[in-house]
């Protein structure tokens, strides 16, 4: 009987996914994409959760740009997630404001990084930054 009550709940679990109008994926996965593509793959996880987002509920956003404005639209984003997760009755505590502010500092710290002179060799500094974010977006 256990077993059948626990297949009971994967499936309600799966139904939820299936519901869900976010793109869901595990972090090991998200922490490698980042890192294989230095950073980038921030850019196309916001493009993705975006077209989510408007396949799911028919709301009229531009995925694309949504996510080239990533360092400003990732609070509306997590808003939207921790909306998503406390209506599907599911309790996660994973403090979207204080990850928005971080992701936000840090995306900001990477352009202007774009901008110091050659002379400078921040090389390291970029990549830690680089990590740094990574390790905010897991935690």
């Amino acid at each position: 009987m256990k077993e059948l009550s626990s297949s009971n709940q994967l499936s309600s679990h799966d139904a939820t996914l299936k519901q869900s109008p976010f793109l869901v994926m595990s972090v090991k996965r998200f922490v490698l994409l980042y890192v294989v593509t230095m950073g980038f793959y921030v850019t196309v996880w916001f493009y993705l959760q975006w077209k989510q987002y408007r396949k799911a509920t028919g709301v009229k956003v531009l995925p694309v740009l949504r996510a080239a404005l990533g360092a400003l639209m990732v609070f509306s984003l997590f808003r939207k997630i921790d909306n998503g997760l406390k209506a599907s009755g599911l309790n996660y505590q994973w403090f979207p404001i204080a990850r928005g502010v971080s992701i936000t500092v840090l995306m900001l710290l990477l352009v202007m990084g774009a901008f110091v002179p050659v002379e400078y060799d921040y090389t390291l500094w970029v990549m830690a930054l680089n990590y740094i974010c990574a390790g905010i977006v897991v935690f």
